[in-house]
């Protein structure tokens, strides 16, 4: 699979579908691109032994899993999440005690611009989720009435 694109990456579906990208013209849409079951993924070690990672996979699991968006993929995504938190948290302690070196100040920085860039992956961040759009229950249960409302707007 070639990987070697330039510009910007391609948007999933699911992420337009939610903008309501298809709804001037549905046949747009990729109805081969996989769809994966919704689900928790397991909590990786790594991320159990350390207590704020692990505040920071549930918190995330619960919101992700809340928006109707978790699937167990998204295990690697989420991990690194739990564990930027967990530096960033203990860098920030040290930058309010007056502790910190250059060397964290600049980890600090980095860790701080990770967590927004992840969270805006996942539509956890105001201008993400600014460009989503809800999809009602009836919607998301009846496929043939999502695409008559969608061919009715165009």
């Amino acid at each position: 699979m070639g990987t070697n694109r330039s510009g910007r990456k391609p948007l999933p579906s699911a992420v337009k579908r939610a903008r309501g990208t298809y709804k001037k013209d549905p046949q747009r849409e990729n109805l081969l691109e996989p769809k994966l079951e919704p689900g928790r993924p397991p909590k990786p070690d790594i991320v159990t032994g350390d207590a704020v990672a692990s505040e920071m996979w549930d918190w995330l699991c619960g919101m992700l899993s809340e928006m109707k968006v978790l699937t167990l993929a998204d295990r690697l995504i989420v991990q690194q999440i739990a564990i930027n938190e967990s530096v960033n948290r203990k860098l920030a302690s040290k930058l309010l005690h007056g502790e910190l070196t250059v060397a964290e100040s600049q980890m600090y920085k980095f860790t701080s611009t990770t967590a927004v860039r992840l969270l805006g992956e996942v539509g956890l961040t105001p201008s993400s989720r600014s460009r989503l759009k809800v999809v009602s229950e009836e919607e998301e249960e009846n496929p043939a009435l999502s695409l008559v409302a969608r061919q009715q707007v165009g």
